[in-house]
């Protein structure tokens, strides 16, 4: 168990980079890339980059899960604050001739190929044989959880699954820092949207950055039993989701394939699983310099508390 100061000290850390945010009334309806990367490290021979504009897109509703009793009584305590959270999906393509990004591993029938991956918005639909990844990067140092459930036709959503982290892989992260799901380093690194049941739409990822460790409790799949725990924090959310408006940095690139952190993801359907271990805390940081998310999801909380995110892969027949 870690030491309560060390515990203090993370936390007025997570909390001035919240309150970098911190604003009065209505949120804006744009911002741009300099909101964000002002919490990355500074490059030591920064090149001039032209600033990423963001537009407001929509605002996520809370989750509510069928499954609690949870009602919101808890007394609010603190000042509201801002936290963003930066967030890029990737589709896989096969590879023409102009890409110059960083390509990955696809199996197609009893080859190999090597593809590009692609971003797309965060409105997006998916489609049965897609095969997709994330990328997830905090504006403030904390500890990183992220949550699986399925999107059911109903409007309700399926059992919720700790997708990162797994078992005792390293979940503090700091700016600059991606955590890839699933790892860049598995042999084949990426899901495969392959629906099974007739009433799927898609996965819902419940993306936390806390101030300080949570622990909730998991059976030996990785469902959260402690069901009360995670909707109480679902039920808190305020989230007003930011996209990026203009088209470049489209391919994934090797910039990004060295900042990223490796996550072992127990849902969706993967190809293989490697047995490599996530590189933890040994990767590079992204600089101010480099490519910005796809999309910043900006969350209202309070002082201490952790921002939750709602990121959805909606699926079509």
């Amino acid at each position: 168990m870690r030491k309560k100061p060390i515990l203090t000290y993370l936390a007025l850390i997570f909390i001035s980079a919240l309150s970098v945010f911190a604003q009065d009334g209505e949120q804006t309806r744009s911002i741009t890339s300099d909101d964000f990367n002002q919490q990355r490290p500074a490059a030591k021979k920064a090149a001039p980059r032209k600033r990423v504009e963001y537009k407001l897109t929509k605002r996520a509703a809370a989750v509510r899960r069928k499954s609690s009793a949870v009602r919101n009584t808890r007394k609010t305590v603190g000042n509201s604050v801002f936290a963003d959270i930066g967030v890029t999906v990737w589709k896989l393509r096969p590879r023409i001739r102009t890409d110059a990004g960083f390509t990955l591993p696809v199996q197609i029938g009893a080859r190999v190929e090597q593809w590009s991956a692609e971003r797309v918005g965060a409105d997006s639909q998916f489609r049965k044989g897609d095969r997709v990844r994330l990328a997830i990067e905090p504006s403030s140092v904390g500890y990183l959880y992220v949550v699986d459930s399925e999107i059911l036709s109903d409007g309700t959503f399926g059992d919720p699954y700790l997708i990162f982290p797994a078992g005792t892989e390293p979940n503090r992260v700091s700016p600059g820092m991606l955590v890839d799901i699933p790892d860049q380093k598995d042999e084949l690194p990426y899901f495969n949207i392959n629906p099974q049941a007739a009433n799927y739409r898609g996965e819902l990822l419940t993306v936390i950055v806390s101030p300080e460790p949570i622990t909730f409790r998991t059976d030996n799949k990785g469902r959260i039993t402690s069901i009360d725990e995670l909707s109480e924090l679902e039920f808190d959310a305020e989230v007003s989701i930011f996209s990026r408006t203009d088209d470049t940095d489209k391919l994934y690139t090797k910039a990004e394939a060295d900042s990223s952190c490796g996550a072992k993801s127990r849902m969706l359907i993967r190809e293989k699983a490697s047995v490599q271990k996530p590189c933890g805390e040994t990767s590079r940081q992204l600089t101010r310099d480099e490519p910005s998310p796809q999309t910043i999801y900006r969350v209202k909380t309070t002082t201490g508390r952790p921002a939750v995110a709602f990121v959805r892969l909606d699926v079509g027949n």
